[in-house]
């Protein structure tokens, strides 16, 4: 039977002819197809989108940069004394009109923790035109008995010459072979025993002596007695002291020295003329027990 006749004209499948010929991404007349244009034609498009994105910002910083709105105007300093405002105020000056965006926080950071009375400080940048600085000041603990006294903090930082007001303020640390050797470990027994005073027998005290073996000294200003005391127990024995010094020295007389390192002991030093002309014991040679 004839196919010609079973089947009609538009249902049979076409001869293969020239333009039906294809090659691997190519037609027969030699062009890519439709979609690698469309794709070419996105990718250009994505590019040109993302080039005048990174030229509009770099055009905003360019324009921030130079704005005066955004130039520091305003420092809130929160914290400081009387003591340290005027310094921080001095070196927060240099960088007054500082556009915000290159001020350097790190280093104005560290410039005011290089001043002797900063223990901490913070610098907050505050949109748009203020800076926040927030310090914590050191806090005075002693007087080093040196040629030139130093006013120190608890870790041993020297704050500044000590004035004859500050001296009398705060106890003087003394130490028989001075300061040079040991720094720390004699800072560290002074805050171990000045920890736990009450700030009432804190400001009584006139001396710490901490250079002697296996103790510490201290002197009353209200009492003129060295008490010579375990580091550990010095709260503890300084009011054992304070309860039995009226009925010892009724008993003995003035005392030059109280020594209660010897637990359950206390061995007691009565001022003679010599004694009391020659100032302060500086070591203890027990002669009574009590």
């Amino acid at each position: 039977m004839n196919a010609r006749r079973l089947f009609p004209a538009e249902l049979r499948t076409p001869e293969p002819g020239p333009s039906m010929l294809f090659q691997r991404g190519r037609s027969a007349s030699g062009g890519r197809p439709r979609r690698t244009h469309l794709r070419f034609r996105q990718m250009l498009l994505i590019l040109t989108l993302i080039g005048a994105f990174f030229l509009g910002l770099q055009q905003l910083s360019l324009t921030a940069l130079g704005s005066s709105a955004l130039s520091l105007k305003t420092v809130t300093i929160i914290g400081a004394t009387d003591r340290t405002m005027a310094e921080i105020r001095g070196i927060m000056d240099s960088w007054q009109g500082t556009n915000l965006f290159v001020l350097d926080a790190a280093g104005i950071r560290a410039a005011i923790e290089g001043l002797s009375w900063i223990k901490e400080a913070r610098v907050a940048k505050r949109w748009p035109s203020r800076v926040e600085v927030v310090v914590r000041e050191r806090t005075a603990m002693a007087v080093l008995d040196e040629a030139a006294p130093d006013l120190v903090d608890e870790e041993g930082v020297r704050l500044e010459a000590a004035d004859p007001a500050q001296a009398s303020e705060f106890p003087l640390l003394r130490s028989e072979d001075g300061f040079e050797s040991d720094y720390s470990q004699k800072i560290g027994l002074a805050r171990k025993c000045l920890a736990g005073l009450s700030d009432e027998t804190r400001k009584n005290l006139a001396v710490v002596d901490v250079g002697l073996p296996g103790r510490v000294g201290l002197q009353l200003k209200d009492r003129q007695v060295w008490v010579y005391l375990d580091p550990d127990e010095v709260p503890a024995g300084l009011a054992y002291f304070e309860n039995k010094v009226a009925a010892w020295q009724e008993r003995f007389g003035l005392l030059e020295y109280v020594d209660l390192t010897v637990p359950d002991r206390a061995y007691l030093g009565p001022v003679n003329s010599a004694a009391r002309a020659a100032g302060p014991a500086r070591t203890v040679s027990p002669k009574e027990v009590w």
